[in-house]
């Protein structure tokens, strides 16, 4: 079957048409009778993403995205230094090779200001596109949902949230003497201090010297300890 390009905005439209949150992994959505004659059959689309786990889950609900409108998917998975370079290639370029990425929270504020992003809000408001009541802002994790956002503007949907947790050895608390699990970075820091010897790291965490790690992972520590990057986001975004 020849491939057919779609573009960025004929994407949207479709995407919505059948339920955004469907199309990015968020729930399941009734399917209207427009988008249920899969009214893209034969259509092709491009999407660029990092190598991550929860995106291979989201890839699994494609079939049921293609059943309801008929617009094939191709995936291309890089290791994540790899797409951010890629996506800035590709986007910085304007080559339209893709027509969708996946939206990390580190690039997001760069790929608004360059215009890179479609505000998704006149596609949602839209009965003739969105089922009324189908896609809702409202339904998504504010602190999540509003790193996508600027203004009135809504640029993206998240699909996932993940948050960093502690695991312990008790053996090794038992050994020396500790009884209470660390509550406060303070604690955590004392007690990674007295089980850290040549033996036994007191503390390991991930990190790597690459963008989708270092934001991930330092600002928790950096905050934790009393610390912040910007004077008073988003309000006051000087340095500090």
């Amino acid at each position: 079957m020849a491939k057919v390009r779609v573009s960025r905005r004929q994407f949207l439209k479709g995407a919505l048409a059948v339920g955004g949150a469907a199309a990015v992994g968020v729930r399941g959505v009734p399917v209207r009778a427009a988008a249920a004659a899969r009214p893209y059959a034969g259509k092709t689309i491009k999407y660029l993403g990092g190598d991550l786990q929860y995106l291979r889950v989201v890839e699994k609900l494609l079939p049921d995205f293609t059943e309801k409108t008929g617009i094939k998917v191709e995936v291309d998975r890089l290791a994540v230094p790899l797409f951010v370079k890629r996506a800035d290639l590709e986007l910085g370029s304007k080559t339209g090779t893709y027509d969708a990425m996946h939206t990390m929270f580190i690039m997001v504020g760069r790929w608004i200001s360059a215009g890179y992003l479609e505000d998704l809000r006149p596609f949602m408001n839209n009965p003739n596109l969105t089922k009324p009541g189908e896609v809702a802002y409202e339904d998504f994790l504010p602190n999540s949902a509003r790193t996508f956002v600027q203004g009135e503007k809504v640029y993206s949907f998240p699909f996932m949230v993940d948050w960093g947790m502690m695991a312990y050895r008790k053996d090794v608390f038992e050994q020396f003497g500790i009884a209470k699990v660390p509550e406060t970075y303070e604690e955590l820091l004392a007690t990674a201090k007295k089980i850290h010897t040549r033996q036994v790291a007191g503390y390991l965490t991930r990190g790597a010297p690459q963008a989708s790690q270092i934001m991930a992972t330092w600002p928790t520590y950096l905050q934790g300890f009393g610390g912040d990057i910007f004077r008073n986001p988003p309000q006051d975004m000087t340095p500090r």
